[in-house]
């Protein structure tokens, strides 16, 4: 049986935007959430040590965290 997009949620799970990081770190919003309230910088790892990334991201929501789990 073919799969159809039909159903509102899967719909509104297949427009969001992901992020992915090491250590199982993942970000996931609707596209006009990241437009509007997300901003993302990647930065030079000051006195990283060997085998550590040389890269950080920081990450800037302009909301407060609602529930965590």
């Amino acid at each position: 049986m073919p799969f159809r997009k039909t159903s509102p949620k899967v719909g509104s799970q297949l427009r969001k935007r992901r992020v992915r990081f090491s250590g199982s770190i993942e970000l996931s919003a609707p596209p006009e959430s990241f437009k509007d309230l997300i901003t993302m910088e990647t930065v030079e790892a000051e006195d990283a040590a060997p085998g550590q990334p040389s890269q950080w991201t920081i990450i800037t929501i302009e909301d407060r965290i609602q529930t965590q789990e």
